[in-house]
């Protein structure tokens, strides 16, 4: 997913991370700038 946001013109902000609630989350900056806040549970 993330090598994809950069090939889209996006940037990853900061490392990513397996977080204590069961979730893998991940902060990047769309190609327009917006700041989205990627979600996965996880298994």
């Amino acid at each position: 997913m993330l090598p994809r946001v950069e090939a889209s013109g996006g940037r990853v902000l900061g490392p990513t991370g397996d977080m204590p609630w069961g979730q893998w989350v991940a902060h990047v900056h769309d190609p327009d700038g917006n700041l989205v806040n990627l979600t996965a549970t996880l298994a």
